[in-house]
């Protein structure tokens, strides 16, 4: 009776067979079939036609058999012909004497209302409903994941177009509000056709555009796409019968891993779209400063001479133990300190330096500079087992005169081989896989540790650790930042099981909160960086932090009271004075005397 007075639900049984045994009135309802029409018939019958070819039912069957229940989130088949989305469960019925699964019930309702609601709700967040196109905090999402793209990855270079319509409102005054919103959803689309499919197209507000240059090469790129924009919008836009003239002033920001804030680019790129139209609209402005960081010759030029000038210097970044927060060693990241454009990061010039051989001569700087300072530390009193991990590109890695240069490097420093970790990406492994067993293995028979960089986001991970042996994997920010979707947490794990069973060490970089640190630990990777834990400090700093007692002993539960939030990267200074941020505030918590 019960069953029966259920009319929202359909409720039916199946035998093991497959076979529907009971129909209830709740199920005429939702599916349409009579019960007459439904004893004896399949209950894959009520699938969809591809489901039921890539074996849906079944599945959901065998499940069911072997746990108990399984879920169904699927879309049905009623009398009509007609789909609709279904959410229910299907359970084993009570198990017979001898313990044997004696059939199933299934239990759904029509979600497709609900659906309906939920994705026009999710599509009214992140849309413009005139425009159809993504809206600002959509957009800053997108300009988010770019920025971080790039801090990973240098060569992922971004720009963001701001775009504005010139004498708007007089268009609003002259024809009224519904010819001005027919001409920005006509520019809508005129965007949309000069965007290449990577690129994204936005509506900020009012009258204002931006748009997401994704994979570009230099400036030069987005000038042509600004170029491209121009073009289109000389053209009339007809609307109701009359053409409406409309230009646009077009403001240019370059990405670039000092950025940390979507907010902050467009902040730029607007800036560089009022100076378009105060110097006269319909035009493209750069935003002042990205002509310089798009790699251009005379940065080029001043390379060659980097080393004669001494301009390079290292800041490190602490690497802790997750178990306990104790301080394992540093990492050495390169800068670049120019004589006019400042403090430049190594997205802002290793690309160009990778270009030539002058790659090489900065790496062998890298190496034997943070050698010098890892023996000097040492000496110094501290801890005799503290690790430095260097960064070799494929160039080095793969050039017959670097195990020299590494042993040269050791020799001259006196610092022990056991504590220095060189870090190489996978691609740069498979690029020479010819020749990389050997060169790893040679490294690692000099006592020095071997890493990957960034394993994953490479082409063949697996194909490379099948034929070279090394001593840690290091997952790549991107993962880091993904623990707690669902997906993101099953690749740390799966990255986990594989290193357990090859018996290397895994380490976490861009660590930026507790939640992230907390669960990296529970699922038992060893190592992590990030600026949860410190930022980049130099070397009178770091001497500070590895020398502090307080701090080992603190743990995780200390550091957590410390960086509840999310931190920003501060400038890396050559004197022992930190800037404003998460380096100022390690130094000024624990690396006091």
């Amino acid at each position: 009776l019960l069953v029966e007075s259920v009319s929202d639900f359909a409720i039916l049984s199946i035998d093991l067979g497959g076979k529907i045994t009971s129909w209830n009135s709740g199920a005429q309802k939702v599916f349409g079939y009579a019960q007459s029409e439904m004893i004896g018939g399949e209950f894959s019958g009520l699938y969809c036609a591809e489901d039921v070819a890539g074996g849906l039912p079944s599945n959901q069957l065998g499940k069911a058999a072997l746990y108990g229940s399984s879920s169904i989130e699927s879309w049905l088949m009623r009398k009509d012909g007609s789909r609709f989305l279904a959410s229910g469960k299907l359970t084993q019925l009570k198990r017979d004497a001898a313990g044997d699964v004696r059939g199933f019930v299934s239990i759904v309702h029509d979600t497709t209302a609900q659906h309906a609601t939920t994705e026009e709700l999710r599509r009214r967040a992140q849309f413009d409903e005139l425009t159809e196109l993504p809206n600002r905090r959509t957009f800053y999402e997108h300009v988010q994941r770019a920025i971080g793209s790039m801090k990973r990855r240098s060569a992922n270079l971004f720009a963001i177009l701001f775009i504005d319509l010139d004498h708007f409102k007089e268009v609003n005054d002259a024809y009224g509000h519904l010819v001005a919103d027919q001409l920005l959803a006509a520019t809508a689309r005129r965007f949309e056709h000069c965007a290449r499919a990577e690129d994204i197209v936005a509506r900020i507000g009012g009258d204002e555009f931006a748009i997401l240059l994704n994979g570009i090469t230099d400036v030069a790129d987005a000038r042509e796409a600004a170029d491209r924009i121009a073009i289109q919008m000389r053209q009339p836009v007809a609307i109701g019968g009359q053409d409406v003239n409309a230009t646009v002033s077009v403001g240019i920001a370059m990405g670039s891993p000092a950025y940390e804030r979507p907010e902050d680019v467009l902040r730029d790129a607007d800036t560089a779209m009022y100076s378009a139209k105060l110097h006269g609209r319909a035009r493209a402005v750069v935003f002042p400063g990205a002509d310089e960081r798009d790699g251009s010759d005379d940065l080029a030029e001043d390379l060659l001479h980097v080393l004669e000038r001494n301009e390079l210097r290292l800041a490190y970044q602490p690497i802790l133990r997750l178990r306990d927060s104790t301080l394992a060693g540093f990492e050495a990241l390169v800068r670049w300190r120019h004589a006019r454009r400042g403090v430049l990061l190594p997205a802002e010039f290793v690309p160009k330096a990778e270009e030539s051989d002058l790659i090489v001569a900065v790496d062998r700087w890298v190496l034997g500079e943070a050698c010098r300072q890892l023996a000097s530390w040492q000496r110094s009193g501290l801890d005799p087992h503290l690790q430095m991990s260097v960064n070799v590109s494929g160039k080095e890695f793969s050039r017959p005169g670097f195990l020299t240069d590494l042993q040269c490097s050791l020799a001259a420093s006196g610092s022990a081989a056991r504590c220095l970790r060189i870090e190489v990406t996978e691609g740069a492994v498979m690029e020479h896989a010819q020749i990389a067993s050997g060169i790893v293995a040679a490294i690692r028979a000099l006592g020095v540790s071997l890493d990957i960089d960034g394993f994953g986001t490479g082409f063949s991970g697996l194909g490379m650790l099948q034929n070279v042996a090394v001593d840690a994997l290091k997952i790549d920010s991107t993962f880091v930042s993904q623990l707690n979707s669902h997906r993101g947490a099953q690749i740390v794990e799966t990255v986990m099981v594989l290193a357990q069973k090859l018996h290397v060490a895994v380490i976490a970089e861009g660590i930026e909160t507790a939640e992230q640190a907390g669960r990296l630990s529970s699922l038992g990777c060893t190592f992590g960086q990030g600026l949860f834990f410190s930022a980049p400090l130099n070397a009178d700093a770091a001497a500070r932090f590895a020398a502090s007692s307080s701090y080992a002993a603190g743990g995780l539960a200390g550091v957590r009271s410390m960086h509840g939030r999310k931190a920003k990267e501060p400038g890396f200074g050559e004197s022992g004075d930190s800037r404003a941020g998460i380096a100022q505030l390690v130094e000024q918590r624990f690396c006091k005397p």
